[in-house]
């Protein structure tokens, strides 16, 4: 039986539904994470309703649990993704394959707050930015929007942060060489190491939220990432 038809006046309790079954129990939230969610939700109303940013804002401190989360970084996101939207919304349209109005409304707040955080939270290591960005179309999406939104985001980090990115690419090539190609007898070419350490590189490890933001301002990449920063 389909799900009966949310309207738009409840969109944050719909994009509140809950995770698929059957996965491990959830590890305890940080308030980090909890503002992207409650951004989330705030951020679906205004895609669906088009109601003013302050009664969102009101409404959203109205749900219960938001007291847990950061409210400085939420009123960020919620406010910041709203009065930006145009300028996202520019971003985006240079990575996705369809007109950003045509985008679910999850998967499109979730892409407008990975791209703010990409944007303006450089403390924030941008595989950390996209891997909760993920989490969050885990979530409260579509079943394979995750890996849209991975894609779409990945691609937009090489535009926002190119410095950042050229570096994680620049140690992951050495080690990767190390570890899979020396055994090996030469390469045929650059070219393959390449595209086999971007392969390597493209690939985002389940975060671990709590310990990666307590991290985020000593080390540059996540807790799976192989580089040794010793």
């Amino acid at each position: 039986m389909s799900e009966p038809v949310v309207p738009a006046d409840n969109a944050a309790a719909h994009a509140a539904a809950k995770p698929a079954a059957n996965k491990k129990p959830a590890k305890p939230k940080s308030a980090r994470r909890r503002s992207r969610e409650v951004a989330l939700q705030g951020l679906y109303e205004w895609l669906i309703s088009g109601a003013e940013a302050g009664l969102i804002d009101a409404h959203m401190h109205e749900q219960e649990g938001f007291a847990k989360c950061d409210s400085a970084h939420f009123d960020a996101l919620l406010h910041g993704c709203i009065e930006e939207a145009a300028t996202i919304d520019a971003v985006l349209a240079r990575h996705v394959d369809r007109k950003t109005s045509q985008l679910s409304p999850i998967e499109h707040g979730v892409l407008m707050i990975g791209v703010y955080e990409l944007t303006h939270c450089i403390e924030i290591p941008y595989k950390v930015a996209i891997n909760e960005a993920v989490e969050l179309a885990k979530s409260f999406g579509g079943t394979d929007g995750h890996k849209y939104v991975n894609g779409v985001l990945d691609k937009a980090a090489a535009d926002l942060r190119p410095v950042e990115v050229e570096a994680i690419l620049q140690r992951l090539s050495a080690q990767f060489f190390c570890q899979r190609f020396r055994p090996l007898r030469p390469l045929a070419g650059s070219q393959q190491l390449c595209l086999h350490v971007r392969a390597y590189a493209g690939r985002n490890p389940e975060p671990d939220d709590q310990r990666a933001e307590d991290a985020a301002d000593e080390n540059p990449c996540t807790k799976d990432c192989a580089v040794n920063h010793g």
